[in-house]
């Protein structure tokens, strides 16, 4: 009897890249591949979606034919509404924080989001939960297999910032007297020498004041990491974080000193975060983030677990700006105190959506298969 022959490999895994035998899942990687299909249809559905507004299989062909006048029209659009957002919020938080009138300011600027994202899907004519959870959702996803390597390297920048912003905060801001930091460390150093004003612009996106300023800018930039690095790469996201962070700080403090005739002496990566929501909103991410929450978002790294969360980009910019983690050793309450800290985090912002509109992050796909090679 002649022995049997042995099927010859026909198949490569999506993910790995193994040849072998189609079956239901790898032998290799252990994916199952329907399950790994469906998830990667459902992310370029997404990312159709964020982009031109569409998400269907029966809108692919409209899609594809989408002159590309139109895109530039839609991101044109994000531009004009992330403007809208930010100089309307910033105005609101420096009347409310003016009267140490915060709690009630947040209260009106969450209910006017509520309502314009209630509005926003009664007038899309989906229906109510739906609409609403494009804006706003929390997912739970079971990970077949999880490469450790993959969850955190293509975020390192991301996770390097978030760790050296909590050591140097607690392990020399508040040891220090606020005299040393202000003439030293501040991004306008009150004492200038040679080597502060070199290192001050690059080290302040690092250095936070308070407590409620770390831990705000760590949420805000979370977020923005977790969904931006691995589409930009990590040399590309730090270089665009410092050099926004410098931008916004140096045409900022220009700005408060051509209005109010004083310099601001910062600390903190307002600026730099701001013009990373600019980024997102003109440079390929859309009008929604998707992210990982903190803590809960490192789970599936010891167990098959995760949760993502989908957020309006626009809403997430109103209250990263209403938060006013922008500032310095002298906060006073005053509107015109609380709206020249705003100028950097609006410098940053439109900074961040003019580079995201010249210079947009490649496509997840392109991105991810950028990394592995």
């Amino acid at each position: 009897v002649a022995p049997a022959r042995r099927a010859a490999p026909d198949f490569k895994c999506p993910a790995c890249g193994q040849d072998q035998v189609r079956g239901q899942t790898c032998v290799a990687c252990g994916i199952f591949f329907e399950k790994y299909e469906a998830a990667q249809k459902r992310k370029a559905e997404e990312l159709q979606q964020s982009m031109f507004g569409v998400s269907s299989e029966a809108d692919e062909v409209s899609v594809k034919s989408v002159p590309a006048l139109s895109r530039l029209d839609a991101r044109a659009r994000l531009a004009l509404q992330g403007l809208a957002v930010g100089v309307g919020v910033s105005l609101l938080q420096g009347y409310f924080f003016g009267r140490h009138l915060e709690l009630i300011g947040f209260i009106i600027l969450a209910t006017i989001l509520l309502l314009l994202l209630l509005f926003s899907s009664v007038f899309s004519g989906r229906d109510l939960f739906d609409g609403f959870s494009d804006h706003l959702s929390v997912e739970m996803e079971s990970y077949l297999r999880v490469d450790r390597r993959q969850e955190w390297w293509p975020r390192k920048v991301t996770y390097a910032l978030l760790v050296l912003g909590v050591l140097l905060y607690y392990g020399l801001m508040i040891h220090l007297p606020a005299a040393t930091l202000a003439d030293n460390l501040a991004f306008l150093p009150g004492r200038p020498t040679a080597w502060n004003v070199i290192l001050s612009p690059l080290a302040t996106p690092l250095l936070h004041i308070r407590g409620g300023q770390l831990w705000g800018s760590f949420l805000f930039l979370w977020a923005l990491g977790m969904a931006l690095e691995p589409r930009l790469g990590s040399l590309r996201f730090g270089l665009l974080y410092f050099g926004l962070a410098v931008v916004a700080g140096g045409i900022g403090s220009l700005l408060h000193l051509l209005l109010f005739g004083s310099l601001l002496h910062g600390f903190g990566p307002a600026g730099a975060i701001a013009g990373l929501f600019g980024f997102c909103l003109t440079g390929g991410i859309g009008p929604v983030l998707t992210f990982s929450l903190p803590l809960l978002g490192a789970l599936p790294l010891v167990y098959p677990l995760g949760f993502a969360v989908r957020f309006n980009t626009l809403a997430l910019l109103a209250f990263f700006l209403y938060a006013g983690l922008a500032g310095g050793l002298a906060m006073e309450h005053s509107f015109r105190a609380a709206f020249g800290w705003q100028l950097v985090p609006l410098v940053g912002l439109c900074s961040g959506m003019l580079l995201g509109y010249l210079l947009p992050a490649p496509a997840a796909g392109a991105a991810a298969g950028k990394g592995r090679r």
